[in-house]
């Protein structure tokens, strides 16, 4: 009797386990999601805001000139729109880490970990980009972490003064 109560305890542990494995993926699933979503909601204002802006510089080069500080202004989000898409992106890469699942590429293209670039476009691996932890320093436009050794930065493409 006491050997078929081990037994039973022994795989309903083992079933609640599994539930919770079940829920940690869900919920993991959910927030990448949300974040997905997210990333799509600020590229859509992002592409709205450049879409307003090619409008104004033809509208300006129709009529008396660019007017470079109007243009400056509008431009002003997109930055911030470009730093939510990469925060974004990067949460999604350490959290397909955590559960070992293959990422995708912007593309759409499967990724592994041990893929150094997408089959499919070529891009570099961004879950390989995460690992790299060398020195790093501000960028001086969106105060974003980088490599130290960067001539741009990924978030909003500014060159880094340097040689």
């Amino acid at each position: 009797m006491s050997d078929l109560q081990t037994k039973l305890g022994s795989g309903m542990n083992k079933l609640q386990e599994g539930i919770e494995q079940g829920k940690m993926k869900l919920q993991v699933a959910q927030e990448i999601a949300q974040l997905k979503k997210g990333m799509q909601v600020q590229m859509q204002k992002k592409a709205e805001v450049l879409l307003e802006v090619g409008q104004q510089v033809y509208v300006q080069l129709r009529g008396n000139g660019v007017n470079e500080a109007s243009l400056k202004e509008m431009i002003a989000p997109v930055q911030e729109f470009d730093v939510a898409i990469y925060q974004a992106r990067k949460r999604i890469v350490e959290l397909q880490k955590q559960q070992g699942e293959k990422a995708t590429c912007e593309c759409g293209g499967p990724l592994s970990i041990n893929d150094k670039f997408c089959g499919s476009c070529g891009k570099p691996n961004p879950m390989l980009a995460v690992e790299n932890e060398g020195e790093t320093v501000n960028c001086i436009s969106c105060n974003e972490h980088i490599d130290k050794n960067s001539t741009y930065c990924p978030v909003c493409g500014i060159k880094q003064s340097g040689e």
